[in-house]
């Protein structure tokens, strides 16, 4: 969850190697990078779900939402879906 918190915040993919990276240099764990993308989607949803009512009609929270389904929740499901 640290790490899909981490890469959700910084947003920059060169970055987010590097968090990997660290993580995998001081870690005697391997990232799960299917658990990682499921709570960076959670995380997504719960932003969607506290500013909903307040930015709905924002151009750019659509812009976000069509960006966010694009390049989190399909890619996800066809993960899961395998």
């Amino acid at each position: 969850m640290d790490l899909a918190s981490a890469i959700s915040h910084i947003n920059n993919e060169a970055l987010n190697i590097n968090i990997l990276e660290g993580y995998k240099s001081i870690s005697k764990y391997k990232p799960d990078m299917i658990g990682i993308d499921i709570c960076l989607c959670f995380q997504i949803l719960l932003f969607v779900i506290c500013q909903h009512n307040k930015f709905a009609k924002e151009q750019w929270f659509q812009e976000a939402l069509d960006k966010w389904c694009d390049n989190n929740f399909i890619p996800l499901c066809i993960k899961l879906r395998g």
